[in-house]
């Protein structure tokens, strides 16, 4: 009793089946999981098709040829057709005629197939052929936009009326741009130390960095790259990009905190040597000194002229020939020069901490940590990878060397 239960509910599980596997007349274009490009396609076709009426389905067509109207055919017209034939080969509103079918009549026409623009060629063709329609179209480059412009239309061959167009707007990716015969661009990731920088390709302002760095994504080519930052002093590189290539640049900017105890030091030494190696700055070569500069200078200036006044009166006391009156005088000459000295000199040290202090402010500048080739470990996945863009990439990239 048990088992022919189980076999009855089979059963009914079968017939069920049978009633759920049933067809509708109109075919329904899912969106594949192909390709950008191939989803376009699929769009395409499922849009003519609800355009064309009821009655005339199917439409008994040939897929001519698809024109650049940049003058600059690709494989990508080439590709079009291919899958166009295909496409439209499968939906039930179309019955896509042969391509030696298409050649022959043409031979025996004797015409070339750019020819079928013309209405008479093109409607002795409909009549030697048996054709209803004619399916081609056009494609064109909006580079501003990043974007290949493909326009389809369905022309009736008896009337020359359009049955359905449809046109759609395809982003340039990588597979598309390989149809095109373009090099696929780069991608550099730029990391800075501290973040919030500004980066530039091409004078153009590509975004700012995060902490994880930002992406650029770089066309085929020589570029040049800026990094800036308030208060510091520019970056700058000259890049090669290779084609599909992933490279890094880590850069730091930094500022030289010590200058003022360095400055004071060498000037201590040698007066006028904290000067000389800090008192430009090499953001502003040929800049005059800053106000402490000046002043170091007058007391440097001054402390060498008094020490030369010191060392004349002291060779001038040795003479024999001075009487003891006047040795006395140039002691107290000697004793003035001396003092003076002394207070230059610590004028000068005192005025090197603020030349230091105004060198390390002024000469705030960025260093190349690293510019090296990497690749792509795994598949990047953020928002997507744009020049105005700015991502972080900490958890996003991941490379070997």
């Amino acid at each position: 009793m048990f088992n022919r239960l189980t076999n009855l509910f089979f059963i009914m599980v079968f017939i069920a089946g049978l009633g759920c596997g049933t067809t509708s007349s109109v075919r329904k274009f899912d969106t594949p999981s192909g390709s950008q490009l191939d989803k376009g396609l699929d769009d395409i076709v499922f849009q003519m098709s609800n355009q064309i009426p009821a009655s005339k389905k199917p439409v008994k067509i040939f897929i001519t040829e698809f024109v650049n109207l940049d003058n600059q055919n690709s494989d990508l017209e080439r590709y079009l057709i291919e899958k166009f034939t295909t496409k439209l080969a499968t939906a039930s509103e179309f019955k896509v005629l042969e391509s030696g079918q298409l050649n022959k009549v043409l031979s025996q026409l004797r015409i070339k197939l750019s020819e079928l623009t013309d209405p008479l060629f093109r409607k002795e063709f409909g009549e030697q052929s048996g054709a209803d329609a004619i399916f081609d179209g056009t494609t064109q480059e909006f580079k501003s936009q990043k974007v290949v412009r493909i326009n389809t239309r369905l022309v009736d061959i008896k009337t020359e009326d359009e049955i359905a167009t449809f046109g759609i707007d395809i982003e340039k990716d990588k597979q598309v741009m390989r149809l095109l015969g373009e090099k696929l661009p780069g991608q550099l990731i730029v990391l800075t130390h501290p973040k919030d920088t500004e980066v530039y390709l091409n004078s153009e302002l590509a975004g700012k960095t995060s902490s994880g760095g930002l992406v650029v994504e770089i066309p085929y080519g020589s570029h040049s790259i800026r990094i800036d930052k308030s208060g510091f002093r520019s970056f700058t590189k000259q890049i090669f990009m290779e084609e599909d290539n992933y490279k890094k640049l880590e850069v730091k900017f930094e500022a030289d905190e010590a200058a003022p105890f360095k400055c004071f030091f060498t000037n201590a030494i040698l007066p006028g040597w904290g000067l000389a190696l800090y008192g430009k700055s090499k953001l502003e070569k040929g800049s005059d000194f800053s106000n402490a500069g000046a002043w170091n200078f007058l007391s440097i200036f001054g402390f060498y002229t008094v020490g030369v006044f010191f060392a004349v009166d002291e060779l001038a006391k040795k003479d024999n020939f001075l009487t003891e009156r006047q040795k006395e005088r140039y002691d107290t000459i000697k004793d003035v020069e001396f003092k003076t000295m002394l207070g230059l000199y610590a004028v000068n040290l005192l005025t090197s901490f603020a030349v230091g202090s105004d060198y390390s402010k002024r000469n705030r500048t960025a260093k190349e940590v690293e510019y090296t080739e990497m690749q792509k470990k795994f598949s990047f996945n953020p928002t997507i990878i744009n020049n105005n863009q700015q991502i972080g990439v900490g958890f996003t990239w991941a490379f070997h060397f």
